[in-house]
């Protein structure tokens, strides 16, 4: 290796330029001024870019030939100032053909691109060279190693999770046969069900259209004037034993009690007439027969069984055609619903004409039970919410307690305390509630409690 007299740096022996400054370390060549090209150094002619040496002068720093009008090096820079001028080369103008590169004649390589400028590397940028790269290499082994101490658990732990996945699978199928059996099993029960409860409607339809037809043979009843010496027959249903046991009643009646109590004015059936109801509730020889007909036919001496078989008795009923109509409720049960602008009507009436509204069925079943020896009364339901018409139905106190049995119907549950005493709700109008249940939801309403005794 050889070092540059202008640098100071190592350079190849062989070097015609230094690749780090440009000058010229051979005797033998020399710089073009105008193209910079490697020409040989007898050349008067430049063979590339055919300017005549002759006009040029060479750079005292570098060598380089330069145009001797320029003020300062092209090829290093070097400014010269009046005390330094470059130095004159005279050459003998020889013939050589221009852009013509003689190498071979002349004995010069040709022009090679001279080399980019790049600092040596010293001691300490090797040091830190080394370190980033060991430090690179330190840095993969121990992501490698803890890659795989990492991985090692997962892919355990992914073998667990694929057992269990498994066992989870079969017991999943295992449920979804049990299912199956089950599904079918429930579909036949709803079929049987279904056919039991078509029966039943039919049956019931089949005892409102009889009822219906037996009411007819006795002609139409209010415009009766001379009954002499005939009575009103009037067929009752009612069961027992919490609907496990029926039974029909017979009864005769006096048309002329009949006339007395639809000679009597009557009030609105409307919720201001409040008061005034609880004259409509009478006891006489026929709430008593009625009592005593339905004591027999009891399987335990229990209240609640007493007030669930009166119930049954005023819910089964039809209408007479001009001031009711048979309708369907929530659970498709046959039943009666009047208007509630219709005049009250007292307790025989009530049975000889087998209709009335919410007001008139309460006022029959608080008869039965006064003659029984219930404490109870009304609750009436002013018109509010979606409710547009009011209510009316009856309260009663059970001295057995809280109600044991329950319907098969969608009917509220509760009961309203007065006076430190709980009276439970019952429905007059819905056939099949049971005493403590009612087709509203009380707790969300407006009620107003009257006890009778």
């Amino acid at each position: 290796m050889a070092i540059c007299p202008h640098c100071n740096r190592e350079v190849p022996d062989d070097a015609a330029l230094c690749p780090y400054c440009g000058a010229q370390l051979r005797e033998d060549i020399a710089i073009c001024g105008n193209c910079g090209s490697v020409i040989p150094a007898e050349a008067k002619i430049c063979p590339v870019c055919g300017v005549e040496l002759a006009d040029t002068v060479k750079c005292p720093r570098c060598g380089h030939e330069i145009p001797a009008t320029a003020k300062s090096c092209p090829n290093c820079g070097y400014r010269f100032d009046k005390d330094e001028e470059p130095v004159k080369i005279e050459y003998e103008p020889t013939p050589v053909p221009r852009g013509e590169y003689a190498t071979q004649s002349a004995g010069v390589k040709e022009k090679t691109p001279e080399p980019k400028t790049i600092p040596p590397q010293t001691e300490k940028s090797r040091f830190w060279t080394g370190f980033a790269v060991g430090f690179v290499v330190a840095l993969l082994i121990t992501s490698g190693i803890l890659a795989f101490g990492y991985i090692m658990p997962l892919q355990k732990e992914n073998k667990e999770l694929q057992s269990e996945n498994i066992n989870l699978q079969e017991q999943l199928n295992e449920l979804r046969t049990k299912y199956t059996a089950l599904s079918l099993k429930y579909n036949s029960t709803v079929l049987n069900y279904s056919t039991l409860n078509q029966q039943y409607l039919q049956e019931v339809a089949r005892y409102n259209s009889l009822l219906a037809n037996y009411t007819q043979l006795y002609g139409t009843y209010k415009n009766l004037t001379n009954f002499e010496d005939e009575k009103f027959i009037v067929v009752l249903f009612f069961t027992t034993d919490y609907g496990n046991k029926k039974y029909w009643l017979y009864l005769e009646i006096d048309p002329q009690v009949y006339l007395h109590y639809k000679m009597m004015p009557h009030l609105p059936g409307t919720s201001q007439y409040m008061e005034e109801f609880k004259d409509y509730v009478v006891v006489d020889n026929i709430t008593q027969t009625i009592v005593d007909a339905v004591k027999s036919k009891l399987v335990s001496t229990s209240d609640e069984e007493l007030a669930d078989a009166l119930l049954s008795l005023v819910q089964n009923k039809i209408t007479d055609g001009t001031n009711g109509a048979v309708y369907e409720n929530l659970d498709n049960v046959p039943g009666t619903y009047y208007l509630t602008d219709t005049p009250a009507k007292y307790p025989v009436e009530t049975l000889i004409l087998r209709s009335g509204e919410c007001l008139d069925d309460s006022i029959f079943y608080l008869s039965l039970l006064k003659t029984a020896g219930f404490k109870s009364g009304f609750l009436f339901i002013p018109p509010q919410g979606s409710m547009q018409s009011g209510h009316a139905m009856v309260i009663l106190n059970l001295t057995s307690g809280e109600p044991t049995h329950t319907s098969n119907y969608n009917c509220w549950r509760g009961y309203t305390e007065i006076n430190g005493v709980r009276y439970y709700p019952a429905e007059t109008t819905f056939y099949g509630c049971l005493v403590g249940e009612s087709g509203l939801d009380l707790s969300s309403l407006e009620t107003y409690p009257l006890l009778i005794n």
